[in-house]
């Protein structure tokens, strides 16, 4: 994988708006025929990102008095209050404009692939993010896996760039870091890679940890942790005032990371009706209703119950998790959970992912082999992605942001064993008469 191919051929910007039309036209399909009507299901994280843009919209006494169920960062709600703003909150049309960001990381992963590596692979890396089920099945929801899956990309292909450690390029990818962090708090646990790669990544003479190689990566690694800090002071601030301590993004983050997960469970209610304190409530009745039958298999599925070592296997099995049953789901109160969701879920991964394995793990042997920077890169960001959920809390759903990293070197190795054509030998007769 190289950085040569900066400039995009005219063969390259065709193909680039095929892919961003053809990935619009299939999401906008997808969410017409399932998911419009059914933007803010009970039982899902939208409940929340509904009611905390609804209330950005109305004011801003959230953000100076909180009450404790107000953790989630601010990021995707700000953006989802944008939406409604713009589209006088027709939920439907809001849905709609999903699909534009999906089409987005479907051209962003053709374009980064085809720059470090082949275009070949970019285009079918593209097309898998296309089609791939798992991903359409979010492509409509008002969740902030599409915005994450876009920022995950761009923002390693930033840090890649030809100006990726020069200022420009550390402030740009440091800006969108942040931005992600905004989205999902527990970013601010990869801190420490974009740090170490920008302290180690500097085209200096010696050994990676000789002392005048590190003196010189001091000052782009303080810039990038300085303007990510700049940049995360609102936050911060707000989180200073209302809850009486510094912290960067999300204190529940913190909390989890330091005392050990937080019992909660799906927050279900009428986002139109009910209040915020009320989804708690609506919460914990709809898990007393269920049998104790139903109520140990929906923790069982949810949480390891003890040991680290337990956990440890459970959040790693559950975030590279290849199958579901439907009765994993069957006390959730969306009942599309139970049948739909699951059967998406495994025809995604087993097709998506699995059938790729072999050829991911061959392109991280040549990657290390080769010393080529953009597949460690995209490796490590895929293995830190995992360890954090390994070690904090993991879903299934936790590892879309990075599978187009995934795909992007499954393809390249894919690409690379088959053998390149070679133009046709001229017969020598006919070499002769030219």
């Amino acid at each position: 994988m190289t950085n040569s191919r900066l400039t995009a051929s005219p063969t390259d910007e065709r193909l680039a708006w095929a892919l961003f039309l053809g990935a619009l036209v299939v999401r906008l399909a997808y969410i017409a025929l399932r998911d419009l009507g059914q933007a803010v299901p009970a039982g899902t994280d939208a409940v929340s990102y509904d009611a905390f843009a609804r209330a950005i919209l109305a004011g801003t006494s959230w953000i100076a008095h909180p009450g404790p169920e107000l953790f989630r960062p601010p990021g995707y709600p700000m953006i989802l209050a944008v939406q409604y703003a713009l589209f006088g909150g027709n939920l439907d049309i809001v849905q709609l404009s999903q699909a534009f960001v999906g089409a987005a990381s479907v051209v962003l992963v053709f374009e980064f692939g085809r720059r470090h590596g082949s275009r070949t692979a970019a285009v079918l890396a593209a097309l898998w993010l296309m089609v791939n089920p798992l991903h359409l099945d979010f492509a409509g929801k008002l969740l902030r896996e599409n915005w994450l899956v876009l920022l995950n990309v761009a923002v390693i292909a930033s840090l890649l760039a030809m100006d990726g450690l020069k200022t420009g390029g550390l402030v740009r990818t440091a800006l969108l870091f942040t931005l992600l962090m905004h989205i999902d708090s527990r970013y601010v646990f990869h801190l420490p890679f974009f740090a170490v790669y920008i302290l180690l990544a500097q085209p200096a003479v010696g050994s990676p940890l000789a002392w005048r190689r590190l003196v010189a990566a001091v000052r782009p690694t303080a810039l990038f942790v300085i303007v990510v800090l700049a940049a995360s002071a609102p936050w911060a601030i707000r989180n200073a005032m209302a809850y009486d301590r510094f912290v960067l993004i999300d204190p529940r983050t913190l909390d989890r990371w330091v005392g050990g997960q937080h019992d909660s469970m799906n927050q279900s209610g009428d986002p139109a009706k009910a209040t915020l304190p009320a989804f708690e409530a609506a919460k914990v009745a709809r898990i007393d209703s269920l049998s104790a039958g139903e109520r140990a298999a929906f923790r069982a599925g949810v949480r390891p119950k003890s040991g680290a070592v337990n956990k440890t296997l459970f959040n790693f099995a559950e975030f590279w998790r290849l199958w579901h049953v439907r009765d994993e789901y069957r006390p959730f109160p969306d009942t599309r959970f139970a049948g739909r969701w699951s059967t998406e879920h495994n025809v995604s991964s087993l097709v998506f992912m699995a059938a790729l394995l072999p050829f991911f793990l061959i392109g991280v042997a040549r990657g290390v082999a080769s010393g080529d920077r953009a597949v460690l890169v995209m490796t490590a960001f895929i293995a830190v992605h995992t360890l954090l959920h390994v070690a904090v809390h993991s879903v299934t759903r936790y590892r879309l942001p990075v599978e187009p990293l995934y795909a992007l070197i499954a393809f390249n190795a894919l690409v690379g064993m088959v053998p390149a054509r070679r133009p046709a030998a001229i017969p020598a007769d006919r070499e002769r008469t030219a």
